[in-house]
């Protein structure tokens, strides 16, 4: 499966992207950071790659501040946003 992640400067922004998306039935995980992509904020949200154009568009219509969002590939994660 091919999945991307997406990073937050803090707890409280993560959480409330992940009840919004929850809310928005979209499937996700939330995860430890992976240490290779950030430092800062210690968890992220896993999601389907191809759930990404609506992450994108629930995460701007809420104006959630997010870090960046991360594509999970064979060599590691390739910054998209």
């Amino acid at each position: 499966m091919l999945y991307s992640i997406i990073t937050f400067p803090n707890t409280h922004s993560a959480m409330a992207c992940e009840h919004a998306l929850r809310g928005n039935n979209i499937n996700i995980t939330v995860i430890p950071t992976p240490t290779s992509v950030t430092k800062s904020c210690g968890i992220a949200i896993r999601f389907k790659s191809e759930d990404i154009n609506e992450i994108i568009e629930i995460v701007n219509r809420e104006k959630f501040i997010f870090q960046s969002i991360y594509k999970k590939e064979e060599s590691g994660y390739v910054k998209l946003y």
